[in-house]
């Protein structure tokens, strides 16, 4: 079945905008508040299998995330303050001056259903999450221009989120329950859509940040305070890789080291 040409019959009276709540810190972000709402009519246009029963149900929920926030602040003082707010009606991304809460310039043109998006760290680039596409736009912020051509990922891509490195996007599909990994460097899709469970819906910054280590980097006791702080906080080094996602207690005394020898 090709749904993705029925949801984009049905996003017109579907889609409708939520509300967008903007960080006051400094740096640039994006903000997408989008709320999906599909009507009753769904229901004879739908049918079938069960895999777009289950699609259906889960796009009709009367209280499906009414909110899709996905923001990320930026450390950089080049750029404007700039809050990018994704547009399902029309297919757009609106750009706003923080500093003046006004529109800069016309919207820009990006795929069908846009929904999710991301910002990367340093705040070059915004990840758009084209629901209806089953694509990726990618944005440049210092022009605030669309790049290339949009990446193909899963079915139905709701929300993404930028790895604290800057190197990866994460893209979840709600319609193929799967996730897709994108490389910033290449922008283009790595290795084979991440299998999950059954219509995986993430907005917001949905990937752990990195732990912060108590220690001072090129100081003779930097190692002794980090691992001496996650055992108290953690109850031992042992909870404490468990906790923040590593493999082994060896991963992270590596990383500590790494991070206390600069």
């Amino acid at each position: 079945m090709k749904l993705h040409k029925r949801l984009s019959q049905s996003l017109a009276s579907g889609l409708r905008m939520g509300a967008a709540a903007i960080l006051a810190l400094v740096g640039i972000f994006a903000v997408a508040a989008q709320a999906v709402i599909l009507r009753s009519s769904l229901r004879r246009r739908w049918g079938g299998c069960a895999k777009t029963r289950t699609a259906r149900d889960a796009l009709q929920r009367p209280t499906v995330t009414a909110l899709a926030l996905a923001w990320l602040v930026a450390p950089t003082s080049a750029l404007a303050v700039n809050a990018y707010i994704t547009n399902s009606g029309d297919n757009t991304v609106s750009v706003i001056d923080t500093a003046t809460n006004t529109v800069i310039g016309s919207p820009l043109a990006v795929g069908s259903g846009p929904i999710g998006a991301a910002v990367t760290p340093d705040g070059s680039k915004v990840y758009v999450a084209n629901a209806v596409d089953n694509t990726v736009s990618v944005i440049v912020t210092a022009t605030n221009t669309v790049i290339g051509s949009p990446i193909p990922v899963g079915t139905f891509p709701v929300g993404d989120a930028v790895t604290p490195d800057g190197s990866k996007v994460y893209v979840t599909n709600l319609l193929d329950s799967t996730v897709s990994v994108i490389a910033t460097a290449t922008n283009t899709v790595v290795g084979s859509p991440i299998a999950v469970g059954n219509g995986p819906e993430t907005f917001g910054q949905f990937i752990q940040p990195p732990p912060r280590f108590a220690g001072t980097p090129g100081f003779s006791n930097c190692h002794g305070q980090s691992v001496a702080a996650f055992a108290r906080q953690f109850g031992g080094l042992n909870a404490a890789a468990a906790a923040l996602g590593f493999p082994s207690v060896r991963a992270l005394q590596e990383l500590i080291t790494a991070f206390c020898h600069g």
